[in-house]
């Protein structure tokens, strides 16, 4: 089997601290198939280099939902939510607490 590396941003929504980025970052970093994975908190998406003949984009969407964090559609800005393009205001829960 080859591998198929493919290289995804992948927006998140929830993330409310810089805890936040490194619990993504540390799930994906473990999931099997996944060969590296930044996070931004503060730009609200994570950059995915991964192996596709390994590790679907569905199973890597559902580590990061399992940790209760919302995965957004491709095209959303990273930031905003979905269709209405408000401010996450979770993120701005956590800069206040901050």
């Amino acid at each position: 089997m080859s591998e198929q590396i493919r290289n995804k941003r992948i927006i998140i929504e929830g993330m409310t601290c810089v805890s936040c980025q490194r619990r993504i970052e540390k799930a994906l970093r473990n999931t099997a198939g996944v060969r590296s994975a930044k996070v931004s908190y503060s730009g609200g998406f994570a950059d995915v280099s991964y192996d596709a003949s390994a590790v679907s984009m569905s199973k890597i969407r559902a580590t990061i939902e399992g940790l209760d964090y919302k995965v957004l559609p491709q095209g959303t800005p990273p930031g905003k939510k979905g269709a209405g393009g408000k401010v996450n205001a979770s993120r701005v829960i956590g800069l206040v607490i901050i």
